[in-house]
C-alpha cells in the first residue's frame, strides 16, 4: 500500500482534522506539519509556542516536522537560532517526529542539526524544492554529503519532493522533471514522497455564491509517475490537503468570504459564499453552503468521515455555523479521508498499468 503524506500546518484546526480521521485513514497517512509563517503582530517566540502546544496531542503519532515558516537563520530575542529552538521545543512534547529540513536553507542551522538528530534517533527527511530537482546530480550529491554530516545511512533518510502549487502547469513536463531526478536515486533510501497541490490561495476565481471546480493535477502527476516508475521506485503521494502552501495565520480579515472546499474524485470543488464581515456579519451563510454540498452529486454521505457528518449537521440552523478555522478542520478531514481511500483503491493498478490510456481510465474511475 502506498502511504500518503499530507502537509498540514501546526495549528489546532489542521491537527484536529488529522486526529479525527478513522483508524483506517490514519494507517495510510504520515502527516508533515509545518510551522506557519509568523503574523506581523505576533512575537516569533509566542507564535512558535502556540504551534508546538498544538502538536502536544500527537505524542503517539509518527509525523514529519519542518520549521518551514521561520526565516532561515532567524534568531529569538535571547539569541537562540529559532529553527533549532523550535526543534527542541517539539522534542520536549514528543519524540515521535522525523525532523525535516531543506538542503541549503541555513548553513548555521545545519551546523546544529547533527546533535539533534543523534538525540531523536528517528532519522531525517530532506525537503527538496523544484529548483533542487532541476539539478539532480548536484542535489543527490548534497543529500549524500548532508547525510554523512548527520551520521545517517540511506535507510534512515526520507526525501520529500515539494513542488508546492502546480495548478495550470504542464503535467508532462513535471513528470519528466521528477523522473529525471529519481533516475539517480540512491539505493536503500527509506522513503520518497511527492508533495504538490492545486488548491487555491483564495476563492477569487469563483463567482460569489457559485461553485468552482479545479482538477487535482497532483493526483494526475503522481499517477503518471506510478506508471513511469512501476515497481522500481516506490513514491508516496503527498498534497497540502485543501490549503495553499503559503497560507498564513492572521487575525480577522474584513474581506474574507465564506467557502467550503470539498474533494470528490479527481477534483476540488469550491462552494463559495460571500462576505463574512461586510456589508454585515454573515456567518449563518455556512448553513446554506452546507446544504449545497449535501444536495450536490459529489457528497459522500454523513457516514464517510467526521467531516462529512459535520457538514450534514451544519445544514440545520440549530447548530453553530462555525468560522474559517472550523471549516478548515471539516474540509481537511473529508479531503484526507478521500485521499486515503483513493490510494488504497488505485495504487496497485497504477503500478501495473501498461499504458497512459490505462492510467487515465483508472483516474476516471474515481469520478
Amino acid at each position: 500500500m502506498t502511504p500518503y503524506v499530507a502537509c498540514l500546518k501546526a495549528r489546532k484546526s489542521d491537527i484536529a482534522a488529522y486526529s479525527l480521521l478513522t483508524h483506517r485513514a490514519r494507517n495510510v497517512l504520515v502527516p508533515l506539519f509545518d510551522i506557519p509563517m509568523c503574523p506581523a503582530d505576533c512575537a516569533l517566540v509566542d507564535h512558535i509556542q502556540m504551534s508546538v502546544q498544538a502538536l502536544r496531542g500527537l505524542d503517539r503519532h509518527r509525523f514529519f516536522f519542518d520549521p518551514y515558516g521561520i526565516h532561515p537563520g532567524q534568531r529569538l530575542a535571547n539569541g537562540q537560532l529559532a529553527e533549532i529552538a523550535t526543534f527542541g521545543m517539539v522534542e520536549a512534547v514528543t519524540r515521535q517526529f522525523i525532523p525535516t529540513y531543506g538542503i541549503e536553507r541555513s548553513e548555521v542551522t545545519w551546523q546544529h542539526l547533527p546533535a539533534l538528530i543523534a538525540l531523536l534517533n528517528s532519522g531525517f527527511a530532506f525537503r527538496v524544492l523544484s529548483r533542487d530537482i532541476e539539478q539532480p546530480e548536484d542535489t543527490w550529491e548534497q543529500i549524500l554529503f548532508r547525510s554523512g554530516q548527520l551520521r545517517l545511512d540511506m535507510r534512515e533518510i526520507d526525501v520529500l519532493i515539494d513542488l508546492r502549487e502546480i495548478s495550470g502547469m504542464d503535467v508532462d513536463r513535471l513528470t519528466d522533471l521528477v523522473t529525471d531526478f529519481l533516475s539517480q536515486v540512491p539505493r536503500n533510501l527509506r522513503s520518497i514522497a511527492l508533495l504538490a497541490t492545486s488548491a487555491k490561495k483564495d476563492a477569487t476565481e469563483v463567482a460569489l455564491d457559485e461553485v468552482g471546480r479545479f482538477p487535482r493535477l497532483e493526483l494526475e502527476l503522481w499517477a503518471r509517475l506510478q506508471y513511469e516508475l512501476g515497481s522500481h521506485v516506490n513514491i508516496a503521494f503527498g498534497d497540502y490537503a485543501i490549503s495553499h502552501p503559503d497560507v498564513m495565520i492572521a487575525g480577522p480579515n474584513k474581506n474574507a468570504n465564506a467557502k467550503i472546499r470539498y474533494t470528490a474524485g479527481r477534483h476540488l470543488y469550491y462552494f463559495r459564499g460571500h462576505g463574512l464581515h461586510t456589508p454585515k456579519s454573515d456567518f449563518a451563510q455556512y448553513h446554506s453552503l452546507a446544504r449545497k454540498v449535501v444536495a450536490s452529486e459529489h457528497y459522500y454521505g454523513p457516514d464517510f468521515s467526521w467531516g462529512d457528518a459535520t457538514i450534514f449537521s451544519k445544514c440545520g440552523t440549530a447548530s453553530t455555523p462555525g468560522n474559517l478555522g472550523t471549516w478548515v478542520k471539516i474540509d481537511s478531514n473529508h479531503h484526507m479521508t478521500v485521499v486515503a481511500e483513493q490510494l488504497q483503491e488505485i495504487s496497485l493498478p497504477l503500478v501495473n498499468s501498461t499504458s497512459l490510456y490505462v492510467v487515465e481510465k483508472i483516474l476516471n474511475s474515481l469520478d
